[in-house]
């Protein structure tokens, strides 16, 4: 075999198997949430967010009641990117694509992210959303999201996307 056909067919090798692992990439998007709801009085009010990557063995948490929703075993588990929101704290947070959480998460297939919403609002709206991280799920480089009134609205279009498929 000739030298110049080597290095065609070790290209040709090299190319399928990167495309074979690009097929099961997960994105590490940065997700930037941003606190756009007051409380009665105008104010700034205290919102807990967690954000969860979960593989497909955490599909458990699409089916939890989110009154049972235990905030401080996922807390203190480590499982949850926890951010706070007050009257003290900036009203946009980020988690970085770089964070060391994404590795922790293992290839997350899914990111939920699970809002309290405090004392005296009604919470009817939306407390969590469940969102795809396929590699190409999302039109834009980043998620963002903006808690309102109403619950957590996710800013940015995603392609269809079937929860239970691999």
């Amino acid at each position: 075999m000739k030298k110049a056909d080597c290095l065609w067919v070790s290209g040709i090798v090299f190319l399928s198997v990167f495309a074979g692992a690009g097929c099961r990439a997960v994105s590490r998007p940065d997700v930037i949430v941003t606190l756009d709801a007051v409380d009665s009085r105008g104010a700034s009010p205290t919102v807990e967010v967690h954000l969860i990557g979960v593989n497909n063995q955490g599909r458990y948490l699409n089916l939890r009641d989110m009154t049972a929703y235990d905030w401080n075993a996922m807390r203190a588990g480590g499982e949850a990117y926890v951010m706070k929101f007050g009257n003290d704290t900036d009203r946009t947070l980020t988690l970085d694509s770089g964070d060391p959480i994404w590795r922790a998460w293992d290839r997350p297939r899914q990111l939920f992210v699970i809002a309290s919403f405090p004392p005296g609002q009604d919470g009817q709206g939306p407390r969590r959303l469940v969102l795809p991280l396929k590699w190409n799920s999302w039109i834009g480089k980043d998620i963002p999201i903006s808690i309102q009134q109403t619950g957590l609205v996710c800013q940015e279009r995603y392609k269809a996307w079937n929860p239970f498929e691999d």
